[in-house]
């Protein structure tokens, strides 16, 4: 055990095999006389591999940013998606592909929250992620410029270590007078690289140059941007407004039922 402690250090996976002699000591006792070096290797192998999965997974779910009210998994059945569709979309093959995703509808469809669904299935699948508030992102940006052409830089170089961008909300808040060139900027690096983004939105596509400040720009980033899109289309009553209307309904029927009793 000493020796492959020393090999492990050497080969820098002592991180990743903290129950290793555990798991050694386990295929010893069960004595798997049917298994063949090849697969004792790879069960070993395996437990490092899960490890490290395990911890990337933990990192970078951490790090997405992803809205904490958002802690339930998504319910298909709210939404007026087919189930099939949100399900090949939680495969996340597309980001593989190099592919977008343009969520839009009114607001309270539930585009946020299958949004994130998203991304913490895509961040299990190996593709790192974040989300960004589009509004928030672009103040972010402005403020850096304003400080350094490179922390300017830096900022969107953060964006380009990213399989997968989800853009919440766009077209709503103020936003800078260089929205619309951060979001050129934006799609243009992330179109050359091949990298994914996911977008949601309520308001409609022909829009966003007004709501962004600068059309031009607008219309060269969503150029790129729906190239390689699927456009998933969000109707129905607000889920927020049903929840309102259910709870005070229980409390009219409570107070009622209280009222006749005394």
């Amino acid at each position: 055990m000493q020796d492959l402690t020393e090999y492990l250090k050497e080969l820098h996976l002592m991180k990743d095999a903290p129950h290793l002699e555990q798991l050694l000591l386990r295929l010893e006792n069960e004595k798997n006389e049917g298994m063949t070096v090849r697969g004792l290797l790879t069960e070993v192998l395996g437990s490092i591999c899960q490890h490290r999965r395990d911890k990337r997974t933990l990192t970078w779910t951490t790090t997405a940013c992803f809205p904490k009210r958002f802690t339930t998994p998504f319910d298909m059945q709210l939404s007026n998606i087919p189930v099939k569709r949100v399900e090949e979309l939680l495969v996340c093959d597309w980001i593989g592909r190099s592919e977008n995703l343009l969520m839009c509808g009114p607001s309270g469809l539930g585009k946020t929250h299958l949004a994130v669904a998203i991304g913490k299935q895509a961040i299990s699948k190996g593709y790192r992620t974040r989300f960004a508030d589009a509004c928030q992102l672009f103040q972010g940006l402005s403020k850096a410029m304003l400080i350094a052409l490179s922390v300017y830089e830096k900022k969107l170089q953060s964006l380009d270590t990213l399989d997968l961008l989800i853009l919440d909300d766009i077209g709503n808040g103020t936003v800078p007078a260089e929205a619309g060139n951060f979001f050129y900027e934006i799609m243009n690096r992330r179109y050359d690289k091949g990298l994914s983004t996911l977008i949601t939105t309520n308001k409609a596509v022909s829009s966003w140059g007004k709501a962004l400040g600068d059309s031009t720009s607008v219309r060269a980033g969503l150029d790129r941007f729906l190239e390689t899109a699927y456009k998933l289309k969000f109707a129905g009553k607000s889920l927020r407004l049903e929840s309102f209307n259910r709870r005070n309904q229980l409390n009219i029927q409570d107070t009622e039922e209280a009222v006749s009793k005394e």
